[in-house]
């Protein structure tokens, strides 16, 4: 305290300013340890509490932190605070999955992947906003608020302008895909063009056949397609692109023998363009021709490569430094896919979003419906760096809650659990005949005629073999009534 104030009478006296107008100008409580410290401050540190020097580039890398929404769609006030790794939404149709990543989304890149979200009906006039935070390499977290222009009907676009986050990718429910590179950003200096920008969405019929933009009368492409980007790859100077794309198909598909091989390109009727094939026991298979499941699996290995390697040759042109964060977002990852390959892609997501870039730091959201995707996390499922959340109806509005990660076992012991809250695996007749038995059973008495009534709708809904059947046949004859 001593030193402190022998360094704010150096101060008043080399600027020729009072105690009283120094009170009035500066607060001269210390504003963290570190001035105080008798140990040198380490320039992370320092940064991470100042911030960076005005004119500084952007800090690059950023992952979310936290995401408080209020009085925004089914949403009054919640608050999501994703873990470093994997974090896991779930809850019922119409509770906001999708509301969440698309929440998500705008707050790491300042866009939205398709419409904004809009003020719920409780919404007072300054009550809607979106408050958000993203974390930096060095943990340092830079906060912004996006407020609800009532006037306009839109958002105020805001976003931390010291900050810039990781390589984001995001896989809609609807099949589209929105891509966030930084390294498309204009420097801090440099004139923004209004048709260059970070943010790509990428509609289905963009996928496969490529998207450009005009540029004053002049067409100007931003992605091939990927029926053109495989070829080349394949059959061009891209063998290295190429590799990544076979090892993210073949990471992204069941291990049990159904690999996804890239085959030879064929020719299509009445088209000039040479088209992907996948190998097939049944032989080779145009990408265009497979199954929805397959075709998803595709396009999401494809704009994992594509995004990885566009965002390294931007780094290369504008000679920036390739980042090192990826964020991936997914919604309704088992679309399309048997249970078989839900039992194993998220795992797989995991591994192969790290090993694009061994030292990425991958923060990956995904939401689901699916019990075998649950099951499949007991396998990878860190509780240090992995997350589980869950949406329900409270009242009026939609809540969140990070629920314990339970291992259950086999998949129906998940549906039965908080998280998906059926009574029974089972179909609604079948439950509804065993809910009748176990309240017949509760009883202290119960006649034949109930029984046997009982057990007829019993036997019409139960597989033969079912686990239920001992308990029951065991009561009844304790009953006296001979089944």
């Amino acid at each position: 305290m001593a030193e402190r104030g022998v360094l704010q009478n150096i101060f008043r006296r080399e600027f020729l300013i009072t105690r009283e107008e120094a009170d009035a100008l500066f607060d001269w409580a210390p504003a963290s340890s570190y001035w105080a410290a008798r140990e040198p401050v380490s320039p992370r540190d320092l940064l991470a509490l100042v911030g960076p020097p005005p004119g500084a580039p952007p800090e690059s890398g950023a992952a979310l932190s936290y995401l408080r929404v209020r009085q925004v769609g089914p949403v009054n006030d919640f608050t999501y605070e994703p873990f470093q790794r994997l974090n896991v939404i779930t809850g019922d149709n119409s509770l906001g999955k999708t509301f969440l990543l698309e929440a998500a989304w705008a707050a790491l890149t300042g866009e939205w992947a398709a419409c904004s979200l809009l003020p719920n009906h409780a919404a007072t006039k300054s009550g809607p906003r979106i408050d958000y935070g993203v974390a930096t390499r060095t943990k340092n977290v830079l906060r912004a608020t996006a407020s609800y222009d009532w006037e306009r009907q839109q958002w105020k676009p805001v976003r931390p302008s010291k900050v810039q986050s990781g390589l984001a990718i995001f896989a809609r429910y609807d099949g589209s895909f929105a891509v966030w590179d930084p390294a498309r950003a204009p420097g801090a200096d440099a004139g923004r063009d209004p048709h260059i920008t970070e943010h790509i969405v990428f509609k289905k019929e963009h996928i496969w056949d490529g998207r450009d933009i005009d540029v004053q009368g002049r067409k100007r492409v931003v992605c091939n397609g990927l029926v053109r980007d495989w070829v080349a790859w394949q059959t061009g100077k891209s063998s290295h692109i190429f590799d990544s794309l076979v090892a993210c198909l073949h990471g992204l598909s069941p291990g049990d023998g159904e690999r996804l091989r890239p085959g030879q390109p064929v020719r299509l009727p009445f088209d000039s363009r040479d088209f992907p094939t996948l190998t097939m026991p049944y032989g080779d298979v145009p990408i265009v021709h497979a199954s929805a499941g397959i075709q998803r699996i595709a396009a999401l290995a494809y704009f994992l490569v594509w995004s990885w390697h566009e965002h390294m040759m931007n780094c290369e042109l504008s000679r920036r430094e390739p980042q090192r964060r990826i964020i991936l977002l997914v919604d309704e990852i088992e679309a399309h896919l048997h249970p078989r390959w839900q039992r194993e892609i998220v795992p797989a997501l995991v591994q192969t979003v790290a090993a694009l870039q061994t030292q990425a730091l991958p923060q990956v959201h995904i939401a689901t419906h699916s019990p075998m995707v649950m099951a499949s996390l007991e396998a990878v499922f860190d509780e240090e760096v992995d997350a589980l959340w869950h949406l329900t109806l409270k009242r009026d509005f939609v809540g969140l809650d990070q629920l314990e990660f339970v291992k259950r076992g086999p998949s129906d012991m998940w549906l039965m659990s908080e998280v998906f809250g059926l009574e029974q695996p089972r179909s609604l007749p079948a439950e509804k005949a065993m809910s009748q038995a176990k309240d017949l059973q509760m009883r202290d008495s119960a006649d034949r005629d109930q029984i046997a009534g009982v057990h007829a709708e019993l036997k019409k809904w139960l597989a033969q073999d079912d686990a239920f059947w001992p308990r029951w046949l065991f009561w009844a004859k304790q009953k006296g009534v001979e089944i």
